[in-house]
């Protein structure tokens, strides 16, 4: 068995992840849409650097096979839970398009359940003999 196939069965708790906020070109940063992915998740306190070189307490590491953002945020749970209640569009003669699904930002989700952490700093480990894979290990903190 590949290291990678390893840790795709050891990743088996489904995680919401937001890629880092962007600017809007309004002065202000939103999270891209979440998407589902497939984490191991430990509950481990590491003193890290963060991208600044300072020295932070990581709460939390994730082993992902996925590339992850840091700056992004990443919760456990599935995207089903998170989806914004969208009211129904008034009924007309004319068929309406089914409504675009809306979620809640990590700051929406944090009100409700204070789970959403930050990704402060990653390792990537290459695969033995291989230049294009790697296994990803995240470092999280709650976001101040």
């Amino acid at each position: 068995m590949s290291i990678l196939k390893f840790i795709e069965r050891v990743c088996v708790q489904p995680a919401i992840y937001w890629g880092a906020p962007v600017p809007d070109g309004y002065g202000t940063s939103l999270f891209p849409d979440p998407i589902q992915v497939m984490v191991r998740w430990d509950e481990k306190a590491t003193i890290i650097l963060d991208n600044t070189g300072k020295e932070v307490l990581s709460k939390a590491q994730i082993l992902c096979p996925n590339e992850l953002q840091v700056g992004g945020m990443i919760m456990l749970g599935y995207l089903s839970g998170i989806v914004k209640e969208i009211e129904s569009p008034t009924p007309t003669a004319t068929p309406t398009p089914a409504p675009v699904v809306e979620y809640k930002s990590p700051y929406e989700v944090n009100e409700e359940v204070i789970l959403a952490m930050e990704i402060m700093s990653r390792n990537v480990t290459p695969l033995f003999r291989s230049k294009d894979k790697f296994v990803y290990t995240y470092f999280l903190s709650p976001r101040n």
